[in-house]
């Protein structure tokens, strides 16, 4: 007897194969409208430097000394004359070999006077023919070795003197005041800040010019410089610059003058801007402005139009300004970036131009 097998297929999959194809559905973006610009290459910039009011002569007080301070006769905001004593330190070390050389010095004095008779004695007795060539010789040299033995402890004595005056510190010009660090009982050591002054009057603007702007900046060079705590701005040039930036970090100390008239509305430590009217530089490599820049978590980059669409592309700037920002790597001198759109941008979407 044959057996006969039944295969049920699903209804599903009969429905698909007798049913048409569907049409293919396609969703349709419109343009994003964009306004673009070529890459900015050897951009003039004006150079802005920020700087501060210091005081042209600045003193840091200080000791060769070391001991404990028994009197500090001034304040933060005193009026000083030059010679008036600041600070006075008490160093028995000092006061020890102060008496040490007067001992010495008494001594030898008095073997000196008496070495001088000695030879005075002999040389009577040599002229009389009474004492012998190498008896006053000897008279001599023991007169000289005396003589050495008490300039030895004159000189200790001038060394002494000399080193007193770190122990009374005295006003180097006339000034004021501006930092107190060492106070009654504090233990001074040499080279130790004590006490900051400066002299009143001569203020002047310290700043930094970077090096690839230090040839074109000079003594002479004209600069505009804005004070905001005191609401000035005046025109003024640049008085000097360092010719070295070794200890500077690649930088030139310049100083600025500040003019007769608006010194007594300013003070050390006041923040300044500066512009330097005369040193319009061309940047060298390519400049972006910084409406175009995209940030996203620590990453910098602009979008670039090519064929329609627009690519985003990571950037690594350089220094920045207000306006324009220098590209290291990311870009080509070549490269059309997005200034702007009427929309938010991805990369790759289809852009527009602004006509």
């Amino acid at each position: 007897m044959k057996k006969i097998f039944y295969f049920i297929l699903p209804i599903s999959l009969l429905s698909v194969a007798c049913s048409k194809p569907e049409k293919e559905q396609r969703t349709t973006v419109a343009p994003i409208s964009v306004t673009i610009s070529p890459v900015g290459s050897n951009a003039l910039q004006t150079v802005q430097l920020s700087g501060t009011v210091e005081s042209e002569n600045s003193a840091t007080i200080s000791t060769r000394m070391m001991g404990y301070v028994e009197a500090v006769l001034v304040d933060v905001g005193d009026n000083v004359k030059k010679g008036q004593l600041l600070i006075r330190i008490n160093s028995s070390e000092l006061q020890a070999k102060k008496a040490q050389a007067d001992a010495m010095i008494s001594e030898s004095s008095a073997a000196l006077k008496s070495a001088q008779k000695d030879l005075e004695r002999f040389t009577r007795l040599h002229d009389q023919k009474s004492a012998t060539d190498k008896e006053l010789e000897q008279m001599q040299l023991q007169f000289e070795s005396i003589k050495a033995k008490n300039q030895a402890a004159l000189q200790m004595r001038n060394e002494v003197q000399a080193m007193e005056q770190f122990t009374s510190i005295k006003a180097p010009y006339d000034g004021q005041i501006t930092q107190k660090i060492i106070h009654v009982g504090d233990l001074a050591n040499p080279g130790m800040p004590l006490m900051m002054m400066e002299q009143e009057g001569q203020l002047m603007i310290v700043t930094m010019v970077p090096e690839k702007n230090r040839l074109q900046t000079k003594e002479g060079t004209k600069a505009t410089v804005e004070i905001v705590s005191s609401n000035l701005k005046f025109e003024t040039t640049i008085k000097q610059i360092s010719i070295s930036s070794t200890q500077t970090g690649g930088q030139y100390i310049a100083k600025i003058s500040i003019p007769a008239g608006f010194t007594k509305r300013v003070y050390p430590g006041m923040y300044a801007t500066i512009k330097l009217n005369e040193t319009q530089i061309a940047q060298k490599g390519l400049n972006v402005p910084i409406e175009s820049l995209v940030k996203k978590d620590q990453l910098t980059g602009v979008y670039v139009y090519s064929n329609h669409k627009a690519y985003l592309r990571w950037l690594k700037l350089g220094e920045e300004n207000a306006t324009y920002a220098e590209v290291l790597t990311g870009l080509k001198a070549s490269d059309t970036i997005i200034l702007s759109s009427e929309q938010a941008l991805s990369n790759g979407a289809v852009v527009t131009l602004n006509k």
